[in-house]
């Protein structure tokens, strides 16, 4: 069972109180229970919406597991979103310490808090001027980051934010929870240095250049 959710969000001086005031449509797709379960959630244009029947997420009280293997699983995030930028032309993504700091205190958050956006306007932090998001979770024997990897990118909003070449950088978070249970996060941000975001098509799926599900497990 997979869930996904994705938000982006642009600020500027002089809209920053207004960008957050307006939310646009979501768009969720939930495969049946046979199949891994998807949600995914856009701020502004986004299709109508479709919905077949899904197990919500077990929520759980954290408990420690072995912290080597959510480190595998970010690195191996990394370089899946960098592997299809390259293979489109776009620059990678840098990691960034503090993105990926909040990317993993909010893995570990939602298994108790449930299954919702953080607030992305805390990533600004002065630093950037257009942040993003996604979020998923992912269950059963056959979960890996490279299953979770390709559901974002079978998801146009998700795939839009991992794909946009205004983002220069990124931070990932993976929580390995006790019953196997993987909570992902990644942040993107563009740095206030490099300007105003240019405007950004959606980015076509095919070919997936990491299709493979990889051995990054919890």
């Amino acid at each position: 069972m997979t869930d996904l959710r994705r938000r982006s969000s642009t600020r500027s001086l002089v809209a920053a109180l207004v960008v957050f005031s307006v939310v646009g449509p979501l768009h969720t797709f939930d495969a049946s229970a046979a199949t891994p379960c998807l949600r995914a959630q856009h701020i502004g244009a986004a299709p109508a919406w479709f919905r077949t029947h899904c197990r919500p997420a077990q929520r759980h009280t954290p408990a420690s597991a072995p912290l080597h293997k959510a480190g595998r699983a970010e690195l191996d995030l990394l370089r899946r979103v960098n592997a299809e930028r390259q293979a489109r032309g776009i620059a990678p993504l840098t990691l960034d310490a503090r993105l990926s700091t909040f990317a993993q205190g909010w893995s570990a958050t939602m298994p108790v808090s449930g299954f919702r956006h953080s607030d992305i306007r805390r990533l600004f932090e002065g630093r950037f001027n257009l942040v993003g998001e996604n979020i998923a979770w992912a269950s059963g024997g056959s979960t890996t980051a490279g299953v979770i990897h390709v559901m974002w990118m079978q998801s146009t909003g998700h795939r839009e934010n991992m794909l946009n070449p205004a983002y220069d950088t990124i931070g990932i978070g993976v929580y390995c929870a006790a019953n196997g249970t993987m909570w992902a996060t990644q942040n993107f941000g563009r740095h206030n240095s490099l300007g105003a975001a240019p405007s950004s098509g959606i980015p076509p799926q095919n070919p997936i250049a990491r299709q493979d599900q990889g051995t990054a497990t919890c």
